[in-house]
This record gives structure tokens, C-alpha cells and sequence, in this order.
């Protein structure tokens, strides 16, 4: 038997394992967390991370991503700042189909309790002076949601992970799983074997080669996005996410502004090109031109691809792994958005035993008999 030399093992620190490492820290556990690469390096530090829960299906997910929006309350107060920017995202469209869609969406989320409502144009100018309607007759505005910068607020919770007592090891993946019965006993990573009371995996597009390891196929789609950063723009361009035909975009920390389109990820590969930045980054800003007042002299800065974890009915996965006594995971698309949520309630699960109904649609269970 191996005597465990720590309480929970995290596997992942992207921004799911982050916040479940500080969430077990806090509750006292001795946490090692092991990532392959660097802290925010995977799909958390290449994500467009607008916290919001607009077209996310069904139901129960839409509540689930609405609760992830509210969490960074705690995380706000946890880490003694607001992380949180912008303040809401305007989404027009310029097709009577997209509208269609758009009108029924908003009368959906309307019935939900989400904070959404129609702009005429002069409101929109009022709100954001830079945006070109276009043909659009009316704009959503959501008023609550936000978008973060994901590396810092990972960054940040890590951190508090530490200061709670925490050991985090970076470039150091883990190469093998130890059982016996129905327990894991031990890890292998950084060139040793190291003792765990339970493992949590939180590992994004690495996890299903880990549940494999326990004879778990867990069934995760890879789906890589394509991000660009603009030059740097005046203050005030931009103050808030939009959702233009064509292309999205928000402020960046750098000063620019973070665009993304989903027919742009639709043919972008893990192995695009980036330097220099493919035809597809020119693509993004000249749709950019048509939605906000730029600078003429507005380009493209620098390109990010992401790989991002889509669990293959498109919700998340979270909880102990069937057939194992203390082998947990947490993986999912929207990771910005639910990161510190799900962080909460594994780390919840993992401590006391207790299985929060709200996860009871998104169990690995639903899994088992593939």
C-alpha cells in the first residue's frame, strides 16, 4: 500500500483545476497540483472568456453557466478585487433569419429570469458611440455579462492555492496511475511516485488519456478556435463585448481588442500557422471595420490558437468517476465561464461526500454504459 503524501492530487491548471485546488485548499485539504505545461498555458489562456449564458442548451446548462456568472462574486471578494469587465454584451445581426433567431432567443432567456432587452439604435449609440448597426433595427443588450482576462484570474486563484498551502509543480505531466481495488493509491509524474488520498482531473483536452488510464473512456471532442489581438486602439473604442455579424470581439488587456468568429474556427486546425498571422486574422479585423469605428490603421498584433474540451453532448462532466472510490473529474467547454463553480463543487464533493443536485445532469455516469 502507498502511504498518500498528500490529500488530493490535481491533475490540470487551467482555470477548472485553479479554482478546485484553492476550493480544497481552503477546506484545509493538502493539495498537489501537477500540470504539464504552465499555469494558463492550455485553453484558458488562449479563450475569448466572456462570462455570460446566452445560447448555452438546455436548460439546466443554461442555469448552470448562469450560477458560473455569479460565482466570480466569491472569487472577487476571495482574491480582494473585481475581476470582472465590461459591462454587458450588445449582439445584432443583419439577415430576417439571424433576426428570427435572435428575437427567440431573447424571449427564451426573458422567460429564464436573464437580464436581456432590446436597444434602438440611439440607445446603442448612447451605450457604445463606436458600434455600426448597419441594416440592424435593434440590438440585445445582456446586461449582466462580463468578460475576464482568464491567465490573470487562474494566475490569481493558484496563487491563493498557495498561500493556503498548496504546491503547484509546472511542466510536470503525469505519466501513469497506481490503484488498488477501487482506489487510486499514487501518481507518476516529475520522475516520482507520489501518495494521493484522491485524484482530481481537470487536465481539459489531456483528460480522457487520464480516465483511460482508470478504464474510463470519457468521450471529449478537441475543438481548436482561432483569436486575434489587435494594435492597440484609443480609450474608449470599445468598452464591452460584441457580438457583430461576422465576428466578436471585446477590449484586451493589452490594449487592443480580442476578436473571434465561429465560421474562423470552423476551419482553423491545432497546427495553424501563426506567424505570420494566417489570411483568416485580416479576415476578422476588415469585419471588425464594418462593425466599429477603428483606427484605419488598426492590425492584427499577434494570434492565438486554442484547443478548447467539448464533452461530445456538448455539457459538462463533473464528478467521481464510476466504479472508483476517490477518482474525480471536472472537464467542459465554457471553462471561463463555470471554472470557479465547478472548482467549488468537486472540491465540495471530494472533502464531504456531498453530490450537489445542481450536477446531477452533468455526472460521468451518463457515460458508463458506451
Amino acid at each position: 500500500m502507498t502511504v498518500p503524501i498528500v490529500d488530493v492530487v490535481v491533475v490540470g491548471a487551467g482555470i477548472v483545476g485553479a479554482a478546485t485546488a484553492w476550493r480544497l485548499a481552503e477546506a484545509g485539504a493538502r493539495v498537489l497540483v501537477l500540470e504539464g505545461g504552465t499555469v494558463a498555458g492550455g485553453a484558458t489562456g488562449n479563450s475569448f472568456s466572456w462570462l455570460n449564458a446566452v445560447s448555452k442548451e438546455p436548460e439546466a446548462y443554461h442555469r448552470l453557466n448562469a450560477l458560473g456568472m455569479a460565482e466570480y462574486e466569491a472569487v472577487g471578494r476571495a482574491l480582494g478585487e473585481e475581476v470582472r469587465r465590461g459591462g454587458g454584451c450588445l449582439e445584432w445581426v443583419d439577415t430576417e433569419d439571424g433576426m428570427r433567431r435572435l428575437a427567440e432567443r431573447v424571449a427564451r432567456l426573458r422567460a429564464r429570469g436573464y437580464a436581456v432587452r432590446w436597444l434602438n439604435p440611439q440607445e446603442v449609440a448612447e451605450l457604445e458611440p463606436g458600434v455600426v448597426l448597419g441594416s440592424a433595427a435593434a440590438a440585445a443588450y445582456y446586461e449582466r455579462d462580463t468578460w475576464v482576462d482568464a491567465p490573470t484570474v487562474t494566475r490569481a486563484l493558484i496563487a491563493r492555492a498557495r498561500a493556503l498551502g498548496a504546491e503547484v509543480r509546472e511542466r510536470a505531466p503525469v505519466t501513469a496511475l497506481y490503484a488498488k481495488g477501487a482506489r487510486v493509491e499514487a501518481v507518476s509524474a516529475d520522475g516520482a511516485r507520489i501518495g494521493a488520498g484522491a485524484i482530481a482531473i481537470c487536465a481539459g483536452t489531456g483528460t480522457p488519456a487520464l480516465t483511460q488510464m482508470l478504464g474510463f473512456t470519457l468521450p471529449l471532442e478537441r475543438r481548436p478556435g482561432l483569436l486575434a489581438v489587435t494594435t492597440p486602439v484609443p480609450a474608449g473604442t470599445l468598452g464591452r463585448v460584441i457580438y457583430a455579424p461576422g465576428v466578436h470581439a471585446r477590449p484586451d488587456v493589452s490594449g487592443g481588442l480580442r476578436l473571434g468568429a465561429e465560421d474562423v474556427d470552423a476551419f482553423t486546425r491545432e497546427d495553424t500557422p501563426l506567424e505570420p498571422p494566417p489570411g483568416v486574422a485580416g479576415v476578422l479585423v476588415a469585419r471588425l471595420y464594418a462593425a466599429l469605428r477603428v483606427p484605419p490603421a488598426t492590425r492584427v498584433q499577434r494570434v492565438y490558437v486554442g484547443v478548447r474540451p467539448v464533452p461530445v453532448d456538448g455539457v459538462s462532466v463533473v464528478g467521481r468517476l464510476p466504479g472508483w472510490e476517490n477518482a474525480y473529474v471536472a472537464v467542459t467547454h465554457s471553462g471561463v465561464t463555470l471554472g470557479p463553480l465547478l472548482g467549488r463543487l468537486l472540491a465540495q464533493e471530494v472533502t464531504t461526500g456531498r453530490l450537489d443536485p445542481l450536477l446531477a445532469p452533468f455526472r460521468p455516469d451518463r457515460f458508463a454504459a458506451r
